[in-house]
């Protein structure tokens, strides 16, 4: 396989939570304007537009304005809001795996895309190319971006980094650049971060406290593989390649290192379940742990075009699978189970709402995308973890209505109480007053009281058998 692939080049696509954009005008020029110093341009989605800063730079915006173009419906470009921003590229000094040197003293750059999603969503890709000696030890080392280090040259941060740490940097910084009032957001980020890289957890904590409700964020960050690969194999021989190499294409999406003892079986199955190529030049594998997408050497259309196609619909997938998450994630906090009914039918309505831009399969006017999507939502847990979250929100809902019922009988109960008693000792006045003379007055009154003491001691012991009946029932 080593000797066939020619190039590879990675991308890591990450989730994380964003925040409440509720009261955020996410395609105001005010808000996007905030990127401007650190990022070529951006692309808005429901506007169409697309904003250049630095115009010669820019490589990816004009593919993603045109795969939304090619392939999402205009009313759902419309109704979509989200911003798609390219940063300046990265600046590195080689890279190098535990003691293992991947690329050497030589300069090279990773290219970063970050996608704001209205539903409070963040994606964000980071873009590099590796050399191709070794697939599969390659494979397994970009994956552990926590003993994954480079060194990278900011204004804020010259030194050496994991990439795993550079990922959380990159999305404190954008949290920071989102909410902050500041203009000058390079210092805060120096002064905390004073080139300690274990400073970065508790720098996102700080921010996440300062700007997301004081604290209330979904603190979990996903990351998800996607691999490319250029080969010197023609298209009339892609297909035969990829049953004769399916052990190895499989250890590459799943990360699997005992790949080398899977039956036969347990291979072809899952390569036959993952393959999402729409054509003979590509081999296109997708698994819940990674994408593989694998070319020949006379790939016949746009060739950076088909890779960002890739990141356009892993983003789709992966955002909906993080807000799932995300839903399911709030929902076990107690809080959520102080609500309102109202304000519970009002968070079910709003997420059935801001999941149907992203999980509706309508979305696509063009087939294959559509079918993928579909196809991957499987793959993905998507479709499990939907029904999961809509289940929880039945049940919460239920669970809140049954409380607002038993505190509306509750409430009844109690005027039934309040009423049967006075009435009761109207009575007994009345009778009472026309058999004793009004001079023995005391008769009459502790009668009266009397008797309305008895009948709401009758009216407790009744309300307690009846609860208890019932919940024995």
């Amino acid at each position: 396989m080593d000797s066939n692939i020619i190039n590879i080049e990675y991308a890591s696509l990450s989730s994380f939570d964003i925040g409440d954009l509720e009261h955020i005008e996410i395609t105001a020029s005010t808000f996007i304007d905030k990127f401007r110093p650190y990022a070529k341009g951006a692309y808005i989605v429901s506007k169409g537009d697309l904003i250049s800063w630095r115009e010669s730079d820019i490589r990816y915006l004009p593919l993603y304005q045109k795969l939304f173009d090619a392939r999402i419906k205009k009313q759902f470009r419309r109704y979509r809001e989200s911003v798609i921003i390219e940063f300046e590229d990265i600046s590195c000094n080689g890279l190098s795996y535990k003691d293992e040197t991947i690329i050497g003293n030589t300069e090279w750059f990773i290219q970063v895309i970050y996608v704001i999603n209205k539903i409070g969503v963040g994606s964000l890709s980071m873009i590099f190319s590796v050399p191709s000696d070794d697939i599969i030890t390659t494979s397994y080392n970009l994956r552990d971006t926590e003993n994954l280090r480079t060194h990278v040259n900011f204004p804020f941060f010259n030194a050496e980094i994991s990439i795993l740490n550079l990922l959380r940097l990159y999305q404190t910084t954008i949290l920071n650049i989102m909410y902050s009032n500041s203009d000058d957001i390079q210092s805060s980020m120096q002064t905390t971060l004073m080139n300690h890289e274990e400073n970065i957890d508790k720098l996102h904590e700080n921010i996440c406290e300062l700007f997301q409700n004081d604290g209330d964020i979904y603190r979990e960050t996903s990351e998800y593989p996607i691999f490319f690969m250029m080969t010197d194999i023609l298209t009339s021989g892609l297909q035969d390649w990829k049953i004769s190499n399916a052990h190895y294409i499989r250890a590459v999406v799943t990360g699997d290192k005992n790949w080398k003892r899977k039956k036969d079986k347990i291979v072809k199955s899952q390569i036959s379940q993952g393959d999402q190529s729409s054509a003979d030049s590509v081999v296109w594998i997708i698994n819940d742990d990674g994408t593989i997408k694998i070319y020949s050497s006379d790939f016949e259309t746009d060739l950076q075009l088909s890779k960002v196609m890739v990141l356009f619909e892993m983003e789709i997938l992966l955002t909906v699978k993080f807000f799932l998450h995300k839903i399911n994630y709030f929902l076990a906090q107690d809080t959520y189970h102080d609500m309102t009914t109202i304000s519970c039918a009002e968070l079910k309505n709003q997420a059935i709402k801001d999941l149907d831009l992203y999980y509706n399969i309508d979305i696509s006017h063009k087939d294959t995308t559509r079918i993928r999507i579909e196809k991957c939502k499987e793959i993905l847990h998507i479709n499990y973890l939907y029904d999961i979250s809509l289940a929880k929100l039945e049940a919460l809902s239920s669970k809140l209505s049954s409380e607002y019922q038993h505190e509306i009988i509750r409430r009844e109960l109690l005027l039934i109480i309040f009423f049967g008693v006075f009435s009761i000792g109207s009575l007994s006045f009345s009778i009472l007053s026309w058999y004793y003379d009004l001079e023995k007055w005391y008769y009459v009154i502790s009668g009266s009281i009397a008797a309305m003491v008895g009948v709401f001691i009758i009216i407790i012991l009744y309300s307690r058998r009846s609860s208890l009946t019932n919940g024995i029932t």
